[in-house]
């Protein structure tokens, strides 16, 4: 900004000793520095939200691991189950009592 002869950084001018260019200034650079504040935030917003995606996709993957594990313990019970049935089916026939 610039600085009217009365303006100094210890004695501030006020507006109505501003020129008009020195006012228009002066409102461009708080307009800059309100943008640069915005878009600070909006950059800061997206990097939360990236780190939440990221967060919730590596979840994701861990629950679908776990998923998959879970699944294959399932099956190896299905399978131990068939086999005790067949044993059990056998044993019927061994003792007669097949019904």
């Amino acid at each position: 900004m610039m600085q009217a002869a009365a303006d100094t950084p210890i004695q501030r001018a006020s507006i109505d000793q501003l020129t008009f260019a020195e006012l228009e200034s002066l409102v461009e650079e708080i307009q800059e520095r309100r943008m640069r504040s915005q878009t600070m935030y909006q950059e800061a917003l997206a990097a939360k939200a990236a780190i939440k995606e990221k967060k919730d996709r590596d979840l994701y993957q861990k629950r679908l691991t776990q998923i998959e594990k879970k699944l294959d313990s399932v099956n190896k019970a299905c399978d131990i189950i068939a086999k005790y049935m067949n044993e059990v089916k056998l044993l019927r026939m061994t003792v007669g009592d097949l019904a």
